[in-house]
């Protein structure tokens, strides 16, 4: 009974300063050492891409500093539940939902992430010119893995929180995991399409946002819902051209299918959502509706 029910085994330990590996399975001998050894040699290019790099990169993990997101209504009674995941906007974290989507989802466990990329921006500007939604959305889903182990995932997002919460379902997909909802609060996809349509100069751009083209996503099981603000706001320059032509925000132009993606209209601006009561209790009505059906 006390017998490893693993078919393969490898326990890794650093003992003075040496990394080492125990590889135990239920095969032969032979196929043991050739497998061991296998995994030998996938190590070793790993540790020399590491050290010969020409620039370093970082994880989430490199900064105790940084907390990665802030739990709410997990009770010891529902931790098994699913979660709503709420990924942040640009310039903002966590807190962007305290006084919002929060208050309204009580009866919910939600999991509110803070902003990597804003931190690295503050904290290391060079190497934060690397990153990309892709490699953001990879941070991300590691914590959502060890939150919540398996589907389906539900995400939510707003501004760029909605286009990492695309990205982020993209690539769950990709890995076979069964993604329900994705929640998006007027986010701006296609940016670097919209630009040259809106005539706004490439400087203007958010480098991170301006180069996301990723392969469309076959959403036919997942519900997408696009929250979409009808009133231009003159704090964001593209705001109009949104406003006013492109009646999904462009997140089609990521779709192979439209089927399962509904537009509901928010009488707000981009920003002044979030102190519209009635604005507020709309989308998450909508949202309680999708979670639990």
């Amino acid at each position: 009974e006390n017998n490893d029910p693993n078919l393969i085994s490898i326990n890794g330990l650093v003992i003075d300063g040496l990394l080492q590996f125990n590889v135990t399975t239920k095969f032969d001998k032979q196929t043991t050492t050739a497998l061991a050894n296998t995994f030998k040699d996938y190590i070793e290019k790993i540790i020399f891409h590491c050290c010969y790099q020409k620039h370093s990169e970082y994880t989430v993990g490199d900064f105790t500093e940084f907390e990665p997101y802030i739990l709410f209504n997990n009770q010891e009674t529902n931790k098994s539940a699913n979660k709503l995941f709420l990924l942040p906007p640009g310039g903002g974290g966590a807190e962007s939902y305290f006084n919002n989507v929060v208050s309204y989802l009580q009866n919910i466990n939600l999991v509110a992430f803070n902003n990597y990329y804003d931190f690295l921006k503050q904290k290391e500007k060079n190497w934060v010119k690397s990153l990309s939604y892709e490699k953001l959305a990879s941070y991300y889903i590691s914590y959502i893995k060890g939150i919540q182990a398996k589907g389906p995932y539900s995400l939510f997002g707003w501004s760029s929180g909605g286009v990492l919460a695309f990205e982020i379902a993209r690539q769950l997909t990709q890995r076979g995991d069964e993604v329900k909802n994705i929640f998006i609060v007027d986010s701006f996809f296609n940016y670097k399409m919209a630009l040259t349509k809106a005539n706004i100069k490439e400087e203007e751009s958010n480098d991170i946002h301006y180069n996301y083209a990723p392969i469309p996503l076959d959403a036919n099981d997942i519900n997408i819902i696009l929250f979409k603000a009808n009133k231009i706001t003159n704090k964001i320059n593209i705001s109009r051209y949104f406003v006013e032509n492109a009646t999904y925000n462009h997140i089609d132009s990521y779709l192979k299918s439209r089927s399962n993606l509904r537009v509901i209209s928010l009488d707000s601006d981009h920003l002044d959502w979030t102190d519209n009561s009635n604005e507020i209790s709309k989308m998450c009505n909508t949202v309680l509706r999708y979670f639990y059906s």
